[in-house]
């Protein structure tokens, strides 16, 4: 599980866009054998959509969008009212529960969403958050040893809303290029000479991770070498 976990914070570190973290998320819940997962990211304004990043089925996420579920949806409501990690499953279809919770949660297991393990996130701008893993049955072998990797998994979830609020916070771009800060950062301490080696270092990152950033970088301002991208800080702008 150790590598597996830092190739995720490796992925994640270098994710210059949502469609990357979404990936790096993917390839950790299929490292460690969990079935699956969701990322919301909620709010402030009703008006507006919130954030979802998951490798659920795409006709039970557009679904659930469409239908607003994200403000009646009884483990995201708990999950911003209580900060810990908790599991839902099995006690959300009993005769106890309302008729909508339950006809909630049999459309979702219609989707393979049965029972789950969720993460409380702090707030991102204005709004809050939430990550969780889920099963596709009632007694899944992640859930009932849950208590031995909760650690691990409350890691992963706070690491991944980490990255989320980086890319989704302002950020900077040249000739209309977006750039991500860490990108930028590797390329300010190249210009004043640093070697890779020692831009990892002063930016607690990997010698790897700082050498794929700076690859990123030409790749996206389709240069040959780091001197030429270094060279186009001479545009750089701040973006809103």
């Amino acid at each position: 599980m150790d590598c597996v976990l830092q190739t995720f914070l490796d992925d994640l570190e270098v994710a210059g866009n949502i469609a990357q973290l979404r990936a790096a998320l993917t390839k950790l819940t299929d490292g460690i054998g969990l079935k699956s997962y969701a990322y919301i990211a909620l709010p402030n304004c009703s008006y507006r959509r919130p954030r979802l990043i998951s490798n659920y089925d795409p006709r039970w996420t557009g679904h659930y969008l469409d239908q607003g579920y994200h403000k009646s949806d009884p483990i995201i409501l708990r999950a911003l009212r209580d900060p810990s990690p908790f599991r839902w499953g099995a006690e959300f279809t009993s005769s106890v529960s309302s008729r909508f919770i339950r006809n909630f949660f049999h459309e979702a297991a219609s989707f393979g969403i049965c029972s789950g393990l969720t993460f409380s996130m702090g707030r991102w701008r204005a709004g809050r958050a939430a990550l969780t893993f889920a099963s596709d049955s009632f007694g899944s072998d992640f859930l009932i040893h849950a208590p031995e990797i909760c650690g691990a998994l409350r890691m992963i979830a706070y690491d991944f809303h980490r990255h989320f609020r980086r890319l989704v916070a302002p950020g900077y771009s040249v000739n209309g290029i977006a750039l991500s800060l860490r990108q930028v950062q590797c390329l300010e301490w190249i210009a004043m000479g640093k070697t890779i080696a020692e831009v990892a270092f002063l930016l607690g990152v990997a010698r790897s991770t700082a050498k794929r950033h700076l690859e990123i970088v030409r790749e996206k301002l389709n240069v040959r070498t780091t001197a030429q991208a270094v060279a186009a800080l001479g545009v750089l702008k701040r973006t809103i």
